[in-house]
């Protein structure tokens, strides 16, 4: 029976987050993690098109929430209290602990496209442009990062997110092919290597490789072998 597992892995998850764990975020290291670690990364490496229809769908919401069903006003309480248990945890290692967040929000941003499409039909419909406009962004955004969508991030994060955050939410081992490629092209003979994953670095074409320490800085490996 898998129900005493449930309760063994709550416990498993209490004792991992008393005791953090090592993660990155703004050039900083720690490991009793930081508050605002999921609000941060999720307006990172969200499309900015969806943040927008998001953000739109909640300002429509407040508005109308006075007096409305109880379903709507849950609808409203679900997402911000995912965000706000995430928060309080000291495991920052990935915006993936966080991703039930994104269909409740997606629900407001599917309110507000209907809200500005019926808005177009009643006045001025040029408004209707807006939301298509949004939604294509959005989509060539999945498509721009379609070879990568891991380490994706939008345009606040700028040219270099690796050095805003890291872990799951930048590198897990994806381009370990791509990388025995590419060495390949430079004719690359030996290089050094640190490899997070669960593919075998004998089995995909690499060089000659030295296994790098996170303890010692590269050159003096280079050096002493």
């Amino acid at each position: 029976m898998p129900f005493p597992e449930f309760f063994l892995g709550i416990l498993d998850i209490r004792r991992h987050n008393a005791h953090g764990h090592e993660s990155f975020l703004l050039g900083e290291y720690r490991t009793d993690g930081w508050w605002y670690f999921f609000p941060l990364v999720f307006l990172l490496k969200t499309p900015i098109g969806f943040l927008i229809v998001v953000a739109t769908g909640i300002l429509l919401t407040l508005r109308q929430i006075k007096g409305a069903a109880w379903q709507r006003q849950l609808t409203l309480m679900f997402p911000f209290a995912i965000l706000l248990v995430c928060m309080s945890s000291r495991i920052n290692i990935g915006l993936r602990h966080a991703l039930s967040m994104y269909p409740l929000f997606a629900i407001f941003g599917g309110f507000a496209i209907a809200k500005l499409l019926e808005y177009s039909k009643r006045s001025h419909r040029l408004v209707a442009l807006v939301p298509l406009l949004l939604m294509a962004w959005t989509i060539a955004e999945t498509w721009r990062s379609r070879d990568n969508h891991l380490a994706y991030s939008n345009q606040f994060a700028g040219a270099h997110p690796e050095k805003l955050f890291g872990d799951s939410d930048f590198d897990w081992g994806q381009d370990l092919y791509r990388l025995s490629a590419r060495l390949k092209q430079l004719r690359v003979e030996r290089l050094a290597l640190a490899y997070f994953g669960p593919t075998r670095l004998d089995k995909v074409g690499l060089p000659p490789f030295t296994p790098l320490s996170p303890k010692s800085p590269p050159l003096n490996q280079a050096t002493s072998r």
